[in-house]
């Protein structure tokens, strides 16, 4: 038994009847994460869907070398001979793959709980993994893309920007509408050469617009800026000590899922299927060690077009 001198002090009893903290509101805040939604912000082309179709790789054919492609041929005289022209054709293939994420809690966790996390709110929370998961396999696609406009060890420019506008403007059947993808640390470097501009620095509306290039932290950096819709995520990739972003033409990725048939779902996993996103959630417990588990399927893939559908390209910068 501890004995306390008179006065009781805080500092004197604090070690047998006090605490040493005080938690501070009810509930957990959440770390700082990305969140933007690539399904959302409209950068896929199409959603196509594998169930039922017997593969897990969807294949888009396509051809050219007629119609508009093809000029008529001036003939010699009014009976030679027509010689046909040949066409050309490919296609692009979009393979669907499984992923997995999966959470576990203790019955005695889910007992003793005081305003913790809990297995029902990591659940919850399971769709935003999966938001996360294709924005991620849009970055690393994007950043397979062979064609770069710049592919430089400096910092972004304007100029690097003006020379991408120029690539989408110079390509035959360009229609415009096209998005860029950058790095947040790319984007600064474009705020700060924007504000190095000559013709700017004459132009206060337009060097306050630079400064303010879209707001912070938020996804859209700008819907139209040099015909340009400009995407800031911390998911774009980072190889040789650059950043690659890169740009593309409307229809240049699409996103393939596969819808799971829930028959074959055993009734006791509590099935619940997220419709659109190709996943399925099912719960499970082990009743000797006391836990339960929620395990979180899916099956997405990510594909990107030929550039003779849609132009695309990358745009590297230093990691600065």
């Amino acid at each position: 038994m501890a004995t306390f001198a008179a006065p009781l002090s805080q500092s004197g009893t604090n070690s047998t009847w006090g605490r040493s903290f005080q938690y501070i509101g009810d509930a957990l805040e959440m770390e700082l994460a990305e969140r933007s939604d690539f399904l959302g912000l409209g950068v896929f082309g199409n959603v196509y869907d594998v169930a039922g179709s017997g593969a897990l790789t969807l294949r888009k054919r396509y051809a050219g070398g007629f119609g508009a492609a093809l000029t008529m041929t001036a003939m010699a005289s009014e009976t030679e001979a027509i010689t046909p022209s040949a066409i050309t054709g490919n296609y692009d293939d979009l393979t669907v793959a499984r992923y997995g994420l999966a959470h576990e809690e203790t019955w005695q966790h889910a007992m003793a709980n005081e305003g913790e996390v809990t297995l029902q709110d990591l659940a919850a929370a399971i769709a935003g993994s999966w938001t996360s998961t294709i924005r991620r396999l849009h970055c690393v696609s994007g950043a397979a893309i062979s064609t770069a406009t710049v592919d430089s060890g400096s910092a972004a420019t304007i100029s690097n920007l003006l020379t991408l506008v120029a690539a989408f403007a110079e390509y035959e059947g360009y229609q415009g509408g096209a998005t860029l993808i950058l790095h947040p640390e790319q984007v600064t470097d474009l705020r700060a050469s924007l504000r190095s501009e000559t013709a700017s620095q004459a132009d206060l509306a337009n060097l306050t617009s630079s400064q303010t290039l879209g707001v912070a932290g938020q996804p859209l950096v700008a819907q139209d800026f040099m015909g340009l819709r400009i995407l800031q995520s911390w998911d774009v990739q980072t190889a040789s000590s650059k950043h690659q972003g890169y740009a593309f033409a409307p229809g240049a990725f699409a996103l393939g899922i596969g819808t799971p048939n829930l028959a074959v779902v055993p009734a006791g996993l509590d099935p619940v299927l997220m419709p659109g996103m190709g996943m399925v959630l099912t719960r499970s417990g082990v009743g000797a060690q006391a836990f339960s588990s929620v395990d979180a399927n899916a099956w997405v893939g990510v594909g990107r077009r030929a550039v003779a559908i849609a132009p695309q390209f990358r745009f590297a910068t230093v990691n600065d």
